[in-house]
């Protein structure tokens, strides 16, 4: 009796299973859309690219879109567009019609309550104002003295390794860079990484060692709830890489546990001015600056303040080695507008030089921004793309990776061409960024950041590669982040 209930059971959830694979192949609003039958019946084709695939789902999307055109449905609920005249539309900020982002993703990183992951676009709006303030052009220009600083420090890292003569890790130089300039202006206390003796390797291995796990944790966003019960001991024996995930998320909890502690609200106190001091005291609701919401908050300005605009910096070191007449051409530049290579620009100065832009810009389209595609989800009215109907409740995709490469915005697309953006190219082409209500907050910073630190290099010091090829800077793994090969060694220079 028990076997054949067993068969029962079974029996009815295949039928159960074929059945819905039929309606979502044949009878859902997105039965028209070009795409594979596979992945219009079920997750599991999303799934085995992120899991089984090692993380190439951005590769396969690539690979449909070449198959099936400009719009393909891989999801049951869900498809994705590579043409640039829909971006207007996707990024719209004057839209009538509310978009959210994707609640499927939105507990990946596990703190989904921070501005980054929050879904709903009016929860956005109310979080992401809040933070514009200290990211604005004004904000930031106050902050250049602080960013003059540590970019003088990554000079003199670079000076000891030439003076030695042994190969440094852009990617461990950059990270430290970045790290030391986001902890400086969210937390009391700046990380300081760029005074270690080896650049903290540690830091920079964990940072990506916990990027290349949250593929899992998106598909499994249960394991966020398993793994914080586990103590970290035993995690640490069990699965050590997963432990680094964990890591990284209490190490964050406590800076903030601290912050938050060692906050006095009254105006009479004199205490370090922090972004997180001002969250404090704005006029947000209570439930709004909460520890919960708060750590979530430094981890997602941690993470994205850290890994895009080193990534940006390695990129463009490692093709102006590669480009020498364009490093000539860029050097020349900073000759003359910087005589004395001591004396760094300011940024609204370096801004003005033509070229400097165009390495910039050609840096960051080549280096991706995010890996992971860009999803909203329109609540209170249909899309449309050409002659099809995006109904309520169908998740859009969009991403920066093809973008970036697309033929009708980039001729020779896959090359490093600053020039380009000194002819047909211009802004409206740039997506590193997004666009839109959710565009970036911290775009000026990570300009300010790559002007200064690009600019600085570029004039004071020389750099061979060292035991370095395209295989350390080619991003082969959607860590939502660009991440290269696990095996690499990073992108090692001799610096004379």
């Amino acid at each position: 009796m028990i076997a054949q209930g067993f068969a029962l059971v079974a029996g009815a959830f295949m039928c159960y299973a074929i059945a819905k694979a039929i309606q979502r192949i044949y009878f859902h609003p997105l039965a028209k859309i070009p795409g594979p039958k596979l992945a219009a019946a079920t997750q599991c084709y999303e799934m085995y690219f992120d899991l089984i695939q090692q993380a190439r789902m951005p590769w396969q999307l690539e690979a449909l879109h070449a198959r099936y055109g400009p719009i393909v449905r891989f999801a049951p609920n869900e498809v994705h567009i590579n043409d640039p005249s829909f971006t207007s539309t996707f990024f719209s900020s004057g839209s009538a019609i509310k978009m959210n982002k994707y609640d499927y993703h939105a507990l990946q990183f596990g703190m989904p309550e921070s501005t980054f992951n929050t879904c709903d676009a009016d929860v956005h709006k109310i979080r992401r104002g809040a933070l514009n303030p200290f990211f604005s052009r004004k904000s930031i220009n106050a902050l250049e003295p602080m960013i003059a600083e540590k970019v003088e420090k990554v000079s003199s890292r670079l000076q000891e390794f030439k003076q030695n003569q042994t190969p440094l890790d852009l990617r461990l130089l950059f990270s430290c860079f970045t790290s030391d300039v986001i902890s400086d202006y969210c937390f009391p206390k700046c990380f300081d990484y760029l005074s270690t003796d080896d650049l903290a390797p540690w830091w920079r291995n964990s940072f990506a060692e916990g990027l290349r796990n949250f593929q899992w944790l998106k598909h499994f966003p249960g394991l966020w709830i398993i793994m914080r019960a586990i103590p970290y001991d035993v995690l640490n024996k069990v699965s050590p890489k997963v432990a680094i995930t964990l890591n990284w998320d209490n190490s964050n909890k406590i800076l903030v546990r601290d912050l938050i502690d060692s906050y006095d609200d009254r105006k009479d106190q004199e205490q370090t001015v922090t972004i997180f001091n001002e969250l404090l005291t704005s006029d947000l609701p209570p439930h709004e600056k909460s520890y919960e919401r708060l750590w979530q908050e430094g981890s997602a300005m941690i993470g994205a303040g850290v890994e895009t605009t080193s990534n940006t910096l390695t990129t463009a070191l490692y093709w102006l080695t590669q480009r020498p007449e364009a490093l000539a051409r860029l050097k020349a530049e900073l000759e003359t507008a910087m005589p004395n290579p001591d004396l760094l620009l300011p940024w609204a100065k370096l801004e003005t030089l033509p070229y400097l832009s165009a390495v910039i810009k050609e840096a960051l389209r080549s280096a991706g921004g995010f890996s992971s595609r860009m999803v909203r989800v329109p609540q209170n009215a249909p899309l449309r793309y050409k002659n099809y109907v995006l109904p309520p409740g169908t998740a859009i995709g969009m991403s920066q990776k093809l973008l970036s490469r697309h033929p009708d915005l980039f001729d020779t697309p896959h090359e490093f061409d600053p020039e380009r953006w000194l002819t047909k190219n211009g802004p409206a082409d740039l997506y590193s960024f997004g666009r839109g209500p959710r565009m970036c907050v911290a775009q000026n910073l990570a300009y300010a950041e790559l002007y200064l630190a690009l600019a600085a290099i570029v004039r004071r010091f020389n750099l061979q590669l060292f035991q370095t090829d395209y295989s350390d800077i080619e991003c082969v793994c959607d860590a939502f982040f660009p991440m290269p090969r696990s095996d690499t060694k990073g992108v090692q220079v001799l610096v004379t």
